[in-house]
C-alpha cells in the first residue's frame, strides 16, 4: 500500500492510496475525526495540511483561555445544549405569569403558541433571521408588528434570566421595532357616543360609559368588580391586578358618569361587566346599527379630558399613561365646547341613534 507523511511543526498526518486509488486521510471537525480523501496527491497534502494549520491555531487559542474564560464557555455551551424546545419554554413562561397574576394573558399566549408552532426547535437554536422572517411573514401593521415582537422579547428574556438559555443577547433582542406613522387617534364625538350607548347591550352600557367618561382600558373594564365603583366617593379605583401598569389608581366619576351608574345594576358574579370577550358586545353593536372605534372610548377621553383639565400631568395620572404619551396623542385634539358637550353625555342620555 502506498503511503505518504505530511507535517507541519510537531503535528503529522499519514495519507495513504485505499483500493478504489484515492488518496485517504483523518482530518478533525468540531472535535470528531472524520476521513478525507481525494484523488490527487498534490491536493490531498495540501489540504491535510490545511487541516493540521486549523487543528494547531485552534490549539493555540485555548491555550490562550484563561480558567474564568474556558468556565464560561462550558457553561454557555451547557445552557446552550440543555435548552427546552420553544414550546416548553413557552408553557414554562405562561405558567410564571399566572403565579404572577399577570391579567390579559390571551393574546400573549396565542403569539407564543402560534411561534412555538412555527419553530419547532430549542430556543437557544432559534437565529435572528428566523425571528424576522416570521414577523415579517405575520402580514400585519406595525403595532401589531412591534407587539408580537415585544411579546417574543419577553419571554426570550425571562428564558435568559431563568437559564434556559445561554446567558447573552438573545435572538428577538436583536431584531428592531417597526416605525408606527404619527398619526391621530380615531375618537367618537359626543353625538356619536350618544348613540353608541343608546344601542349597546344593556349589560355593556355601564361598561362602555366607564371607558368613554372614565378613560379604562376595556381589560380593566373587565375586570372591575361592582365594589370597585365608590359613588359616594365619587372615585372608581382600579386594583393593582387588573391595571396593565400594576399599580393601583383612582379616577374620578363625573357627573354624567354617576347617573349611569345609579341607572345600571350588577352583572354576574358582581361585576361590571359580563364574563365574555368585549368582541361579542361589538358584534351585536355593530348588528344594531351602531359605530364601533377601537379602542376609541379611552382614546376620546384622554382627547376631551385633556381639552377639559388642560393638564397634562393629571390626564396621564387619571388613564395611567405616561405623560409623553398623552401630550403626543391627546393634547390639543379637541376644544373646551367639545369637551362639555363630552362629559354632558351621561346627563343626555338616552337618546336615539341617528
Amino acid at each position: 500500500m502506498r503511503h505518504d507523511v505530511v507535517k507541519l511543526g510537531n503535528a503529522s498526518a499519514r495519507l495513504w492510496l485505499g483500493k478504489d486509488n484515492r488518496w485517504k486521510w483523518h482530518s478533525y471537525e468540531a472535535g470528531r475525526r472524520v476521513l478525507k480523501s481525494s484523488k490527487d496527491l498534490h491536493k490531498a497534502r495540501q489540504k491535510a495540511k490545511e487541516g493540521l494549520a486549523a487543528m494547531r491555531d485552534g490549539k493555540a487559542v485555548m491555550a490562550d483561555l484563561s480558567p474564568a474564560m474556558l468556565s464560561e464557555f462550558l457553561a454557555w455551551r451547557s445552557a446552550r445544549i440543555e435548552s427546552p424546545t420553544v414550546a416548553d419554554g413557552a408553557a414554562k413562561y405562561l405558567a410564571h405569569l399566572a403565579s404572577r397574576k399577570v391579567q390579559e394573558t390571551r393574546i400573549v399566549k396565542s403569539d407564543l403558541e402560534k411561534f412555538a408552532a412555527a419553530h419547532p426547535c430549542k430556543m437557544s437554536e432559534v437565529t435572528v433571521e428566523q425571528i424576522s422572517t416570521y414577523l415579517s411573514g405575520l402580514g400585519v401593521g406595525p403595532r401589531r408588528f412591534n407587539n408580537v415582537r415585544s411579546a417574543l422579547v419577553s419571554f426570550f428574556r425571562w428564558a435568559r434570566t431563568t437559564g434556559l438559555v445561554p446567558d447573552t443577547m438573545t435572538a428577538p433582542e436583536r431584531t428592531h421595532l417597526m416605525p408606527l406613522p404619527n398619526e391621530a387617534v380615531a375618537v367618537y364625538t359626543p353625538k356619536q357616543f350618544c348613540a353608541l350607548l343608546a344601542v349597546a347591550p344593556k349589560e355593556w352600557r355601564l361598561g362602555f360609559a366607564v371607558g368613554g367618561l372614565a378613560g379604562l382600558r376595556t381589560e380593566e373594564i373587565a375586570g372591575l368588580r361592582w365594589e370597585d365603583i365608590k359613588l359616594g366617593r365619587k372615585l372608581i379605583e382600579v386594583r393593582a391586578e387588573i391595571c396593565k401598569t400594576g399599580k393601583r389608581r383612582l379616577v374620578p366619576i363625573v357627573p354624567s358618569l354617576a347617573k349611569i351608574i345609579r341607572a345600571s345594576e350588577p352583572c354576574a358574579h358582581n361585576m361590571v361587566v359580563p364574563r365574555e370577550r368585549i368582541d361579542n358586545a361589538v358584534k351585536r353593536v355593530r348588528k344594531a346599527g351602531g359605530f364601533w372605534i377601537k379602542n376609541g372610548l379611552r382614546h376620546s377621553f384622554g382627547s376631551y379630558r385633556c381639552a377639559a383639565v388642560r393638564s397634562v400631568g393629571q390626564v396621564a395620572l387619571e388613564m395611567g399613561n405616561s405623560e409623553a404619551m398623552v401630550r403626543k396623542h391627546y393634547l390639543e385634539m379637541q376644544t373646551a365646547k367639545a369637551a362639555r358637550e363630552w362629559f354632558k353625555t351621561g346627563s343626555i342620555w338616552p337618546i336615539k341613534p341617528d
